[in-house]
């Protein structure tokens, strides 16, 4: 799909039928397209055939329908005398996943944001010595989330495997766990959680400035009282 001749290889192998004529000599030459699964169901986009002595008649297409892009591989589709057979199996195949199967979106899958809340950071700087520090999380920015085919029936799970706490220093955009998608007890997306900012590592300086600040502070508290 991200051929620039995507649009152009479909029209070609779509084309029932093509004539050709030779321009310096006039002759004609007819060509005719062999896919009769063109014409057997509606949305077929194209396929090719194969054939080999050991595989038999083989197949490969795709039929878009509803916004849906079903595609079917088939191998040993019977042998000479049953050159058909490769027909009517992939129609029973796509028929099969149209009636059995939905498209989910990704973006629709609901993310609890509860299980984002800020993480707890040791040994970083905080607003005053001994208090807690914390940073924000969130769902790192990469590839747009596109959409899949799952069975009737099946639901998507999501997962969330996130740090307990970090250890400072903290730069932002750290990993810290990810959220998986599952579908069957199979992964079918993830994104990955990382911190918003960064928290630096309590170090001499940081520790004599509150200490300090702390002093400043209770002198003007105390001046402001006396002149009270």
């Amino acid at each position: 799909r991200y051929s620039p001749m995507a649009e152009s290889f479909l029209e070609i192998t779509r084309t029932p039928n093509y004539t050709i004529t030779e321009i310096n000599h006039g002759s004609t030459y007819s060509c005719y397209n062999h896919n009769a699964f063109l014409q057997m169901m509606e949305g077929a986009l194209s396929g090719k055939t194969g054939f080999t002595g050991n595989a038999g008649y083989c197949y490969i297409g795709a039929v878009q329908r509803d916004g849906k892009t079903y595609i079917a591989a088939l191998l040993a589709c019977g042998w000479p005398n049953n050159k058909t057979y490769k027909w009517s199996d992939m129609k029973k195949i796509v028929q099969y996943g149209i009636d059995n199967f939905y498209q989910l979106s990704i973006e629709d899958v609901a993310i609890d944001e509860a299980k984002l809340s800020p993480l707890l950071v040791e040994d970083g700087q905080g607003e005053k010595i001994g208090s807690d520090t914390y940073v924000e999380l969130q769902i790192k920015k990469g590839e747009k989330p596109g959409k899949i085919l799952l069975k009737n029936g099946v639901n998507a799970e999501v997962n969330y495997q996130i740090a307990p706490k970090l250890t400072a220093p903290v730069t932002a955009g750290t990993y810290v766990g990810k959220i998986t998608i599952c579908a069957s007890g199979k992964q079918i997306w993830e994104y990955q959680i990382v911190t918003k900012g960064g928290v630096e590592k309590i170090d001499f300086k940081w520790c004599f400035e509150k200490v300090w600040g702390g002093f400043t502070d209770y002198g003007k508290f105390f001046k402001k009282m006396s002149n009270t």
